[in-house]
């Protein structure tokens, strides 16, 4: 069964998934398996964006985005329909970025690419917005480490991050599974057995302490799940690269 781990395996790095016998990762697995599992929306994260552009931004402003982690492309596609987005989606997933580009094909947007890889090694920027939903959570510390410095590397000057992960006030996950040793608030989700580390407000506060944090507040949610809803509270970052 595959799984991510906090330490690396020799020639691996840290917090990938180890390949199950069938060689697959358990997020690969699960496009595979559940297809579009939160449906065919944007997500809670995307829409908040999206409102706050839409309230401090002028309609129709060039804006290049970035949306890292960006699954089967729901949140990317919803960028790409605000006039002026050029947007650029990366994930891991094989499976998940050949529906990204079904879905955005079937749209007929144009302004919108999908690319398959470790978003780690995405070069990136530059780029007016980074949208990274959900995926903080499943980084060991050394890889939420490296995506800050993707992050910062990929913004402009004055460029904006949202960020949502889940909280330790969770009720739909937190403490559910196999503590992980010497790091507080993780654990090994047992169903998919994948890393997951729950963040307080102060620890967020300190790993971006680099940007000008316009908003960083706790925000519960429904989360539409295939097999059944999930109710999430998870913290809402919005950031901006300092210009200088």
């Amino acid at each position: 069964m595959s799984r991510y781990t906090p330490e690396p395996e020799q020639g691996e790095k840290a917090g990938t998934p180890v390949p199950s016998s069938h060689g697959i990762s358990p997020w690969e697995r699960q496009y595979r398996e559940d297809g579009r599992i939160w449906g065919e929306g944007p997500g809670e994260l995307a829409g908040i964006a999206l409102r706050y552009l839409d309230s401090h931004l002028p309609h129709g402003i060039p804006l290049a985005v970035l949306d890292l982690g960006c699954g089967y492309g729901r949140d990317s596609i919803a960028f790409a329909r605000r006039p002026g987005c050029r947007v650029t989606g990366i994930d891991l997933s094989e499976t998940a970025i050949a529906r990204a580009w079904e879905t955005a094909g079937d749209a007929g947007l144009s302004r919108l690419e999908f690319r398959c890889g470790d978003l780690l090694d995405f070069p990136g920027g530059p780029c007016d917005i980074v949208h990274f939903s959900n995926v903080y959570q499943i980084l060991p510390p050394p890889e939420r480490s490296s995506v800050r410095e993707v992050i910062g590397n990929a913004l402009k000057p004055g460029g904006l991050l949202f960020l949502s992960t889940l909280s330790i006030h969770d009720p739909q996950q937190y403490g559910k599974g196999t503590p992980v040793e010497g790091e507080e608030h993780s654990f090994i989700e047992p169903a998919r057995c994948i890393y997951i580390h729950f963040c307080t407000g102060d620890e967020l506060a300190r790993d971006f302490s680099g940007f000008e944090i316009i908003e960083l507040r706790e925000h519960g949610y429904t989360e539409p799940r295939v097999g059944g809803n999930h109710h999430h509270i998870s913290w809402i970052l919005i950031a901006r690269k300092p210009s200088r």
